[in-house]
């Protein structure tokens, strides 16, 4: 990306590593802006949709299963109205660390939007999608998460969905895990739907 004729000069040599180096930092920090949630950290929508177009290709290759959950804190509004904007910030991060520390090196956490989370979970068939949910799903409820020297009791519910040939596209696998979640949130909340709609 540069040159520098001989002889060198050490004043000019330092500068100009000194502004590649900043480039390089630049756009280190513009890509992850354009691929992480601000407020939690995790991907955001755009990248997860990345990742799961390469797991598409690879299950066409393969045939190894990969799975989704489709997570939603439940009675998110309720905790924004009580508590306050700010504590719904307070749990959106509490809930993603959960989410981020649980999962395996090769598993995707992402913020979807608002109080929503879709993990990808690569060579996952449905029943360890479901052992997964239920794992993150205990831990959250476990374990009330502090505001401001308030203890807020808080619950989430999945919907579960896996990758096959039946689904063509990854939009028909999250639509699926997004209904599975709709169902979980009809039936009592505070648990992992993988079957039905």
């Amino acid at each position: 990306v540069d040159f520098i004729v001989k002889p060198f000069r050490t004043e000019e040599v330092c500068a100009r590593v000194k502004t590649h180096l900043s480039l390089s930092a630049a756009l280190r920090k513009l890509i992850q802006s354009n691929e992480t949630d601000p407020l939690t950290g995790l991907f955001n929508r755009r990248a997860f949709m990345k990742k799961a177009e390469t797991e598409v290709a690879r299950f066409k290759r393969s045939h190894k299963p990969f799975t989704l959950l489709f997570g939603d804190i439940d009675f998110f509004k309720n905790i924004n109205d009580t508590y306050g904007h700010s504590a719904g910030d307070d749990i959106l991060v509490a809930i993603s660390k959960i989410l981020n520390t649980e999962k395996r090196e090769i598993d995707q956490v992402s913020r979807w939007g608002g109080e929503e989370f879709l993990i990808l979970l690569p060579e996952t068939d449905l029943n360890g999608a479901v052992l997964h949910g239920n794992k993150i799903r205990e831990l959250i409820s476990e374990k009330p998460i502090t505001h401001e020297g308030q203890e807020i009791q808080v619950t989430m519910s999945f919907g579960a969905s896996e990758y096959n040939d039946g689904n063509t596209q990854i939009e028909k696998t999250i639509d699926l895990a997004d209904r599975r979640l709709y169902l979980a949130k009809e039936s009592g909340r505070n648990k992992v739907v993988s079957e039905g709609t």
